[in-house]
């Protein structure tokens, strides 16, 4: 269905003119989604008491500064003594929470899974928004309820390297003049907006990183929004520093005199020699060739969950025993739970499959499965003559630990 989203471009004409590149703004694509909303802004305000939901209140005006952020869960009285406009409402983890949210979701996975980070609400009421930014990454706007009026800007022109997408410090780099310095907020000052749409229930408004937007509720409006995540590279240093301490642990320096005579002199001792420096680097590349320490590095920050207090819930609530779940199992198969994050990394020898940051090294000939799991989220356990979970394979043993941390579900569960 996702081709019928962008009018005539389809899919394909989309992904060749628009991704990563400039706006599309397409009235009424998803008219359905709009027409058959199962929440409202009441609701919303009932996830934002929730402390197992993520939620944040940006406000204008507050306590006498401007553009502040507060983040939730929040209490009945703050919600109920908001004004009746400048402030914005936002909801994180909608596909969790919302069965029509989470099928909203899959519609996305037209793109590598891992880029698909989850799908927010904000409610706003009249004047009300989040002030002028940009994001770092791309994201879909699906207006919902009410109307919104829409500013956009493009990034500078000399973004990024000349033939290339700009990353994301290249449009942080970029817009920083613009950012305002006195709030946590990267609101932008005095920004040169070239563009205006007016988003009414059902229309989608795609931006690609670096594109400033300024979206004002023109009546009590909720807007989706559909966000796509990138790899913190510091974030994923510090994964494949913990994978890599195994590998590591017990592998000690040589004596600098053993690498070389002239390396500390006598009368030099306090100093750390280049031939120790040397041997240091050829130990760490060693290890940061080992393709398995990287993926599994790169499968933990590409599976994490904003949803694990739910997940945990789901996981408490989940008592079968092995033998009870095992038959369960075989009759229902087994579902992603709405919210988890299930990928996979294949290279060479190397199968790791990453479900909710954490991973788990997997034999080769439980690719298919594994394949189901990632990308059709549903998979039927393999027959086998074992009575009980202790005899059953390794493979039905690691479903049911996922069962156990509450990844995934039988049927009816979720």
């Amino acid at each position: 269905m996702i081709n019928e989203r962008f009018g005539r471009l389809g899919l394909d004409g989309f992904l060749e003119q628009h991704w990563h590149q400039k706006p599309l703004f397409v009235a009424g694509a998803f008219s359905d989604v709009a027409n058959e909303l199962e929440f409202d802004e009441h609701d919303l305000a009932a996830f934002a008491t929730d402390d197992a939901v993520e939620s944040r209140l940006v406000r204008e005006r507050h306590d006498g500064r401007e553009w502040t952020v507060q983040n939730g869960p929040f209490d009945d009285e703050t919600l109920e003594q908001l004004p009746d406009g400048g402030w914005s409402l936002l909801v994180q983890g909608l596909e969790q929470w919302v069965p029509s949210m989470a099928a909203l979701l899959e519609e996305f996975r037209f793109l590598p899974s891992w880029r698909l980070d989850d799908i927010m609400a904000s409610f706003a009421p009249p004047g009300g928004s989040v002030g002028p930014h940009f994001d770092q990454y791309d994201v879909f706007l699906i207006q919902v309820k009410g109307r919104r009026s829409w500013q956009l800007g493009a990034p500078p022109a000399d973004t990024g390297a000349a033939g290339k997408p700009p990353s994301a410090s290249d449009i942080a780099a970029a817009l920083s003049p613009w950012l305002r310095t006195d709030t946590d907020l990267k609101i932008l000052r005095d920004y040169p907006f070239t563009e205006t749409f007016e988003a009414g229930p059902g229309d989608l408004l795609y931006l690609p990183p670096g594109y400033a937007h300024f979206g004002v509720a023109s009546e009590d409006a909720i807007t989706l929004s559909v966000g796509f995540r990138s790899i913190d590279p510091a974030q994923l240093a510090l994964y494949w520093s913990e994978e890599a301490t195994e590998q590591l642990s017990g592998k000690l320096l040589s004596d600098p005199r053993q690498l070389s005579e002239n390396d500390a002199a006598a009368d030099d001792s306090g100093r750390i020699g280049s031939a120790s420096i040397a041997q240091a680097r050829e130990v760490l590349m060693k290890a940061l060739a080992d393709t398995r320490l990287l993926q599994h590095a790169f499968c933990r920050a590409a599976s994490e969950s904003r949803n694990s207090s739910a997940l945990s819930e789901q996981a408490q609530a989940n008592n079968l025993n092995a033998d009870e779940w095992l038959t369960e199992a075989r009759e229902s198969g087994l579902y992603c739970r709405d919210g988890s994050r299930f990928l996979y990394s294949q290279e060479d020898n190397n199968l790791v499959l990453g479900v909710d940051g954490d991973t788990y090294d997997c034999e080769a000939g439980w690719l298919d499965l594994v394949r189901a799991l990632c990308n059709e989220r549903f998979v039927e356990l393999p027959a086998d003559d074992s009575e009980h979970f202790d005899s059953a394979p390794d493979l039905v043993h690691l479903m049911f630990k996922l069962y156990q941390h509450g990844s995934v579900c039988l049927t009816g569960e979720d």
